[in-house]
């Protein structure tokens, strides 16, 4: 990669990330390419020039966001004993980092953007799903017999991420923040628990198939 080449990813990726923060805070319509120019240093050229359009940039955090989420559950995978130990990891990391999962599940509801033409991952087959699937569903196959049906291995872990996601969404939001933080149901330790059954759960559940 030459200088310059270098210089226009570290740009790229200044636009993206501070989009990202913005986006989550504001939401789409409340967010100017300006807003975004100024917060992150650049030009508003630079924008005009790397994403074209709010809308492509828009969907463009989805899918920065979207492989964010998928390295982390790589990551995971690899520092994980089982699913159960795995699903607890994934759900700390949206604890720490609410942005991801915030602006993942805005972007992907959002009725006020248009869809642009340009690759997205949720366009992509291989891809489609949730973020860092195989990396659950490897881990997954280490647990249960070689038998079990894909679509099987597929619907436990889509329900585990739903449900990961859920928790992750709700311990992000200001309520649960500043109104329930100190009743135990809803700590991030009961929380945590309450995952670990389910998936638990799951996987006895296919064990049995």
């Amino acid at each position: 990669m030459t200088e310059t080449d270098l210089k226009e990813k570290n740009t790229k990726d200044k636009i993206l990330e501070t989009a990202n923060i913005l986006f989550a805070e504001r939401g789409f319509g409340n967010t100017s390419i300006r807003d975004i120019a100024g917060k992150a240093g650049v030009n508003l050229s630079a924008v005009n020039y790397h994403f074209k359009s709010k809308e492509i940039l828009y969907w463009k955090v989805f899918d920065y966001n979207y492989e964010k989420i998928s390295l982390a559950v790589e990551q995971i995978s690899r520092d994980s004993s089982n699913v159960e130990d795995m699903a607890v990891k994934f759900l700390e990391f949206f604890i720490e980092d609410g942005k991801a999962i915030k602006n993942t599940m805005k972007i992907f509801l959002s009725d006020t953007a248009d869809v642009p033409d340009e690759s997205l991952a949720l366009d992509k087959p291989n891809e489609f799903g949730p973020p860092g699937q195989k990396f659950f569903i490897q881990k997954l196959k280490e647990e249960i017999p070689a038998t079990v049906p894909i679509e099987e291995c597929k619907w436990a872990i889509n329900t585990i991420f739903c449900l990961t996601c859920h928790m992750g969404m709700f311990l992000n939001t200001s309520l649960a923040k500043n109104r329930y933080i100190d009743k135990p149901e809803f700590s991030h330790e009961h929380k945590k628990n309450e995952l670990r059954k389910s998936a638990r759960l799951y996987v006895e559940h296919l064990n049995k198939t």
